[in-house]
């Protein structure tokens, strides 16, 4: 038999244990990853969109044109 199953089981189990421990546990206290971006509206995602092809067809009439 492998044991890496055994170990990574008992780790795991430390693990969980751990985060839903009564006092200490992260289950009390990690509220997640916190965003730090702010939420992009449709208006302004279709303008970057709008802006960003038009740069690439600029771009591509150029190198075509040379």
């Amino acid at each position: 038999m492998n044991y890496t199953v055994v170990v990574l089981g008992g780790i795991l189990f430390l693990f969980i244990m751990w985060y839903y421990c009564p006092v200490y546990g992260g289950v009390h206290w990690f509220t997640g990853p916190v965003p730090n971006l702010e939420k992009v509206s449709e208006e302004s995602t279709s303008s970057i969109r709008g802006s960003v092809e038009k740069n690439v067809c600029v771009d591509i009439r150029e190198s075509v044109g040379a």
